[in-house]
């Protein structure tokens, strides 16, 4: 498990590099920036909201707007299921939150299974999206491979951790490979209940008879409440 582990983090990797290298990329750095809100219900049931903007530059030039309500099942210690809902708006990326340009509705369904080695954390995502447009439909799969890793201990709950993902978007029409998207920062977990991750995130985009990449200052709120009896 840990050889088959090993290798799928090494692909990955090589997928991640490959899409930055060879795709168009462009010079600006813009901003991904996303708040999102956990409630542990029971010891099965998880809620959560997110609501996140996206900017062609660091901090103007605004052109996304997404937000998604999703439930999770706990099925055993390492497996879970859920699905979710969400309305995703794009706009004209240069001006902010003006010009409308797509607006769309989603749901999905995923599948997530995690591991541990030592103090590595691993998390695998399957999710499976059903994409509604003013006149289309589209169907999406994407699969995350996520790792948590401690990096020092402070008093009470507060961690500072290093965390990196890359995830793959595929559908099931031509030309199938649509996106990759890669990510690596650290995050900081504050309380209990806080936590906020800073890092850096590069998504590029696969078409016919385009190619494009570009890398985003990404910045994440985490704020997570537990509703069990006893917490």
């Amino acid at each position: 498990m840990k050889r088959k582990a090993g290798k799928l983090c090494v692909l990955l990797l090589f997928t991640s590099c490959y899409s930055i290298l060879y795709a168009q990329n462009d010079p600006k750095i813009g901003g991904w920036y996303t708040a999102n809100l956990k409630a542990r219900v029971s010891d099965k049931w998880t809620l959560s909201a997110d609501y996140q903007m996206r900017s062609d530059l660091v901090a103007d030039n605004f052109f996304y707007l997404d937000y998604k309500l999703q439930a999770s099942y706990k099925l055993n210690s390492k497996w879970q299921i859920g699905g979710g809902i969400g309305r995703y708006v794009s706009y004209n990326d240069a001006f902010n939150f003006r010009y409308l340009k797509s607006s769309e509705s989603r749901i999905w369904q995923q599948l997530s299974f995690s591991e541990s080695y030592h103090k590595l954390k691993i998390d695998h995502r399957l999710r499976s999206e059903q994409r509604f447009f003013t006149n289309e439909y589209e169907n999406r799969f994407r699969y995350r491979l996520q790792i948590n890793h401690p990096l020092k201990k402070f008093t009470g709950d507060k961690l500072l951790y290093a965390t990196a993902y890359d995830e793959v978007f595929f559908t099931n029409e031509p030309p199938h490979f649509l996106r990759n998207r890669f990510h690596a920062g650290l995050g900081f977990q504050l309380s209990k209940s806080f936590e906020l991750q800073l890092g850096l995130l590069n998504q590029s985009n696969f078409g016919d008879n385009f190619s494009d990449s570009k890398n985003f200052l990404a910045l994440s709120l985490l704020y997570s409440i537990d509703f069990r009896k006893g917490s």
